[in-house]
C-alpha cells in the first residue's frame, strides 16, 4: 500500500495517544452532560477542538494547531474500524470520473458504512484519504470532511458543506465559512489537480453509501463495514480498536466484465447501428409509500442512490452480465 494509513495513526499513537482517552469521555457524556449528536459522527468537531486544547495545553487554537485537530478528528474515528477500500482500475476509472451535476445528494452521503472510512486513490502522485462525517454544534450543518494523505506524509482537510446545493458551491461555502471565522486565515488555492482529487473521493464516497451494494461473503469475517459496537468494561463503556486493517477489494468481476466488453465493442459484430458504451451515471429515485392503504401502513420514503455502470450497448450478453452486478464488491 503506497499511501498507509496505518504508518499516519501510528505516528500519532506515538504523540496524541492521550486523545482518544479523552475521545472516549467525550462520548460517555454523549446526551448527558454534552448534547447528543448523530450516531454516524464518531464525535463533532467541537469536542475534538477542546481535545487539541487539553493536548497542547492552550484555551484557544491558532490556525497552525487546526491540521492537528483535523487529523485527530479523522485518525480518531477510522483507528475503531480501520477499513480501507481499493477499486479495481477499471471501476476505480468509471466511478471517480461519473459527472457530478446538482446537488450533492446530502442524505446518501449520511449513509457511510463507518464512522470513517480510508479510501486509495488512483493516479500520479495520487493521495489515500480518510472520510468522516460532521454535524456542527453551533447551527447543526452537516459536512462529508476529507483528510487527504499522500506518500510524502503531507496532509490536507477539505470538509464539504452538504445541502441543496453543487459541489461547486459546497467549496465555495466552505472557504467562506472559514474566512468568517478566521479572517487573517490563509486559504489554499482548489487548483485542477486538487478539484480532480476532490471530485474522485466524492465520487467514490457515494458509491459506498449507494444502495444495492452486496459486500463479499468471504474476508473480513463474512461482514459487511461498520462502525463496532461498544464493550462494557470495569471502567466503563469502551471501544477497541483491531489488530489490523480490513481492507475491501471492490469491483473486480465488474472491472473484467468491463474490460472484455470494450474489446467486444471494438470488433462491432452486430452492424448497426454500432456497439458502444453507455456513460456511467448516478440514478436517484424514491421509495416508499406516500399515502396509506386499507389494512397498509404506509412506509417512509426513502431517497435512494445507485452509481450505473458504463453499460454495453448491443451486446446483450455483456449487457446483461454488467446488470446482474451492477451494485456487487468482489
Amino acid at each position: 500500500m503506497k499511501n498507509d494509513p496505518q504508518r499516519l495513526l501510528a505516528e500519532y499513537n506515538k504523540k496524541y495517544s492521550a486523545a482518544w482517552k479523552l475521545a472516549d469521555e467525550f462520548r460517555a457524556d454523549r446526551g448527558k452532560d454534552l448534547p447528543d449528536w448523530p450516531a454516524w459522527c464518531f464525535l463533532p468537531l467541537a469536542g475534538w477542538y477542546a481535545i487539541t486544547c487539553e493536548l497542547l495545553n492552550k484555551k484557544l487554537l491558532t490556525i497552525n494547531d487546526m491540521s492537528l485537530m483535523q487529523a485527530l478528528a479523522a485518525l480518531g474515528a477510522w483507528r475503531l474500524s480501520q477499513d480501507v477500500f481499493t477499486f479495481d482500475p477499471t471501476i476505480y476509472e468509471a466511478i471517480a470520473d461519473t459527472e457530478l451535476s446538482g446537488a450533492i445528494p446530502c442524505d446518501v452521503a449520511l449513509r457511510l458504512p463507518v464512522w470513517c472510512a480510508y479510501v486509495e486513490l488512483q493516479g500520479d502522485n495520487a493521495p489515500g484519504v480518510f472520510v468522516h462525517l460532521e454535524e456542527d454544534a453551533n447551527d447543526g450543518r452537516k459536512e462529508i470532511r476529507f483528510l487527504f494523505y499522500w506518500d510524502s506524509g503531507e496532509t490536507r482537510a477539505v470538509p464539504l458543506h452538504l445541502g441543496n446545493f453543487s459541489l461547486e458551491e459546497s467549496i465555495a461555502r466552505m472557504m467562506a465559512e472559514a474566512k468568517r471565522n478566521v479572517p487573517e486565515i490563509q486559504l489554499f488555492p482548489f487548483d485542477a489537480e486538487m478539484q480532480k482529487w476532490i471530485t474522485h473521493a466524492l465520487n467514490l464516497t457515494l458509491y459506498l453509501c449507494s444502495d444495492g451494494i452486496e459486500w463479499p461473503a468471504s474476508g473480513n469475517g463474512g461482514q459487511a463495514p461498520a462502525s463496532p459496537h461498544p464493550k462494557k468494561t470495569k471502567k466503563g463503556i469502551r471501544l477497541f480498536p483491531p489488530n489490523q486493517m480490513r481492507i475491501w477489494h471492490i469491483g473486480g468481476e465488474m472491472g473484467r466484465i468491463m474490460r472484455e466488453s470494450r474489446g467486444t465493442s471494438k470488433d462491432n459484430p452486430h452492424g448497426s447501428p454500432s456497439p458502444h458504451i453507455r456513460r456511467a451515471h448516478w440514478h436517484g429515485f424514491w421509495i416508499g409509500t406516500i399515502k396509506s392503504k386499507p389494512g397498509i401502513e404506509p412506509k417512509p420514503r426513502r431517497f435512494e442512490l445507485r452509481w450505473m455502470p458504463p453499460i454495453p450497448v448491443g451486446l446483450k450478453e455483456d449487457e446483461g452480465k454488467l446488470d446482474r452486478i451492477s451494485s456487487v464488491q468482489d
